[in-house]
């Protein structure tokens, strides 16, 4: 049975969470075109899941910061460009009718996801019309086309929160073994990419499985929230391993905010690395 549970020490209490199937929870974005989303697109009408789907208003509080971490959650290194509905490119990607869920979006620096952000769920006037809903184009380029050692993806989900966990070392992607895994290691991951808190995971063949196997036991560096197990990058492959993890992040119900960058990890990575003379 998946599980995931975030421990807060300072209000006593434990944050559960049930079996959850799909990536489609708070906080999930995805692009539209003519009211047909893809995980392949890399520009769109912005749509982001808040109890149901909606846009987000291009507003005069939103800005190209708040494009580039659009883009950054749906794996794309950066923003070309954005717009609202009212530019033309209606005629490019349609009209979304769905409601708009979101104004006043306010992102900071290099965050990896809109979870990290500050948003109003009250909706003017003015943003209640799809004429102002957001529409990105983001870089060609994925975040991952220049990895560091250590970091990590998720892969072969339909929305960018979920999917198979991948690590990437001795200049190759692999994947991480269920061995010891838990709900703290789950919420390691789901910070490192951005997001507040795991949601589920699952150490099933849920999808589809990828060689080779780089880690079988794990730990964060203490203060960084980084996957930081100096052995992650053995010399081969794992092959004691009957099962590998996928996730499902998202955000907290207690909007707990985690500011997690695109080189916070990237940094500790490479400083463990000069100390242990592992090699990417």
């Amino acid at each position: 049975m998946s599980k995931c549970c975030l421990f807060l020490p300072l209000l006593l209490l434990w944050l559960c969470c049930s079996r959850i199937t799909s990536g489609q929870i708070n906080g999930t974005v995805i692009l539209s075109r003519f009211n047909s989303t893809s995980s392949s697109f890399s520009s769109g009408i912005v749509r982001v899941y808040y109890n149901g789907w909606g846009n987000i208003c291009n507003d005069a509080y939103f800005n190209y910061v708040d494009a580039v971490v659009i883009c950054h959650q749906l794996g794309f290194d950066s923003e070309i460009s954005y717009y609202d509905s009212t530019s033309g490119q209606n005629t490019i990607y349609g009209t979304d009718y769905l409601p708009t869920v979101w104004q006043g979006l306010d992102c900071g620096g290099y965050y990896l996801s809109v979870s990290q952000c500050f948003y109003s769920t009250e909706i003017d006037h003015q943003c209640s019309s799809n004429s102002h809903d957001v529409i990105v184009q983001c870089s060609s380029t994925k975040i991952w086309d220049n990895p560091f050692l250590g970091m990590i993806r998720l892969q072969g989900g339909y929305y960018s929160n979920e999917g198979r966990v991948e690590l990437y070392c001795n200049g190759q992607w692999g994947t991480i073994c269920n061995n010891g895994f838990d709900s703290t290691d789950a919420n390691t991951l789901c910070r490192q990419l951005g997001y507040d808190t795991c949601v589920s995971y699952t150490s099933s063949s849920r999808y589809n499985l990828s060689q080779p196997v780089w880690s079988n036991d794990m730990y964060s560096v203490s203060g960084t929230g980084c996957f930081g197990d100096t052995n992650a990058c053995p010399l081969q492959s794992i092959s004691n391993c009957s099962s590998q993890i996928s996730l499902i992040c998202g955000e907290s119900s207690l909007s707990i905010k985690y500011a997690a960058t695109k080189s916070v990890c990237s940094q500790v990575m490479l400083n463990i690395a000069y100390f242990t003379g592992t090699v990417p």
